[in-house]
């Protein structure tokens, strides 16, 4: 089994300053709707659930209800109707047990995201096949639905343990570790696809990739995976595919960078933190996402003393205790740029078939030609579409200062 490193992979690329203005902006939010609850209180209560992956009924009521229409500001605004694809279906989809799992322990899930992987990379870059994420899975382990809301202590320990699992699991790839070493899901899917154990992780991921069908590649979400040559490599071939990720997990050059998309960016009300292998922050990442070391730093800051009661930001309840030791009705901006954000990166971990009919996976054999492009890219490139509110009031904008 891997072990993880205590040293950051690259600088941090998020101005603390600016993820502690967030934070307090949002903590006085909270407050005003959820005092003293913390976010794992509010999310196992409201959050639709059932056996097998949720239900995926109209949210639109309980988000208004939770105060969430002057937190959850992106554009467009985020999809709360029905339909597998609103702002519940990660989370709908991690109570399930079948996505493209690459490591696991139980409590969190490395998964490689359909979609299109790596998109806020930009062009000409190899690396987007190293696009992965993390999810908290564990029936008991702490949720919440994004870091940039207040956290208690033990939440703010579980990301610190998340950004851990995910430097561990980076390190297996690395090592090429075999199937038997990456946890009970990835085992699973490795039964199902009748691929052995003892394969390295590489492959089986490439094997996985390889194996979508058409109907998945080209439907909704849909499935890109761009090269360093702006070429779509999805069905070329496991051994093209493996290849591909040879390139990267072999290249000591490029360091991972776990980050989020905060509140103002994110599509999705559980937080899924990214990872990205790259040897420089572009500017994509740099617009929509902030990194996660950055927030964990500025978290643990401003936890109070004795670690158990939430951040806060000040109340009018006569408590002290504030998310920047701030006083009683402080208010904050948030910095922001003078340029419109970029369009959120949609990423989904889907339950999909990726086997034949006769149950055998693909092997990574020279690849079969490449299929021409499908006219429907616009549709799984932008993979939400924002449903109606039932009181379209307008949103609250937050003044910025840097």
């Amino acid at each position: 089994m891997p072990t993880s490193s205590n040293a950051p992979s690259t600088k941090f690329f998020s101005n603390e300053k600016t993820v502690r203005a967030s934070l307090e902006a949002n903590a006085l939010k909270w407050e005003t709707t959820h005092s003293g609850k913390s976010q794992t209180d509010v999310f196992r209560a409201v959050m639709p659930v059932a056996p097998g992956g949720g239900v995926p009924g109209d949210f639109t009521k309980t988000f208004n209800e939770l105060g969430f229409k002057d937190v959850f500001t992106a554009s467009p605004v985020l999809n709360m109707g029905k339909g597998p694809f609103n702002c519940n279906f990660i989370f709908r989809d991690s109570r399930g047990a079948v996505k493209i799992p690459v490591f696991g322990n139980g409590k969190y899930i490395l998964q490689h995201p359909l979609g299109e992987p790596g998109r806020d990379l930009g062009d000409d870059t190899k690396s987007k096949i190293a696009h992965m994420m993390v999810v908290s899975v564990g029936k008991d382990v702490p949720i919440t639905f994004n870091e940039l809301l207040p956290s208690d202590k033990t939440e703010v320990d579980d990301l610190q343990e998340r950004l851990q699992f995910l430097e561990t699991a980076f390190d297996g790839i690395k090592k090429n570790i075999p199937v038997s070493d990456c946890g009970e899901a990835v085992k699973a899917k490795a039964s199902e696809m009748n691929v052995s154990h003892d394969t390295g992780i590489r492959e089986f991921l490439a094997r996985q990739i390889s194996g979508l069908p058409d109907s998945v590649r080209t439907g909704r979400p849909g499935y890109k995976l761009m090269n360093a040559s702006n070429q779509d490599i999805a069905a070329s071939g496991c051994a093209t595919i493996l290849a591909a990720i040879n390139d990267v997990f072999d290249d000591e050059s490029l360091e991972l960078v776990p980050c989020v998309q905060d509140n103002e960016n994110c599509s999705q009300l559980l937080t899924h933190i990214h990872a990205f292998m790259v040897a420089s922050i572009p500017e994509g990442l740099k617009a929509t996402y902030t990194d996660c070391r950055t927030i964990l730093k500025v978290k643990k800051e401003l936890l109070p003393d004795e670690g158990c009661e939430l951040q806060r930001a000040g109340s009018g309840l006569g408590r002290t205790t504030s998310v920047a030791g701030s006083a009683l009705g402080r208010t904050t901006s948030v910095a922001g740029g003078d340029s419109p954000p970029l369009a959120r990166q949609e990423t989904y971990a889907v339950s999909i078939p990726t086997v034949s009919e006769d149950g055998a996976a693909p092997a990574c054999t020279d690849p079969a030609p490449a299929q021409e492009p499908t006219d429907d890219f616009s549709l799984r490139r932008s993979m939400s579409v924002a449903a109606p509110v039932n009181d379209a009031a307008p949103v609250a904008v937050r003044t910025s200062s840097a």
